[in-house]
């Protein structure tokens, strides 16, 4: 360890805690908060964000009206999805 520069040192000793600190907290799973979101919600999210970002672009009341509709129609599948696991259940 004599013969080492600064950042030598630094590297071993960032190693020595970062495995040291695995070894004796080791690691957690993340868990998918999640489970009701799949494709289908996924593909809905895409398009409303298509519609949105053409409403953007050309502000007119008929790209106005096709955002809302498929607003509206992400927010009724997720709900839908949602309420199918169980989420809003008493």
């Amino acid at each position: 360890m004599e013969d080492m520069d600064v950042e030598q040192k630094w590297v071993f000793i960032k190693q020595t805690i970062c495995n040291t600190a695995t070894e004796v907290l080791s690691t957690v799973q993340k868990q998918n908060r999640n489970q009701w979101f799949d494709k289908e919600c996924q593909e809905a999210i895409k398009s409303r964000n298509a519609y949105r970002l053409k409403m953007m672009q050309k502000r007119t009341r008929a790209a106005e009206e096709e955002y809302k509709t498929a607003r509206r129609a992400t927010k009724n599948i997720c709900k839908k999805k949602e309420r199918a696991r169980g989420k809003y259940t008493l």
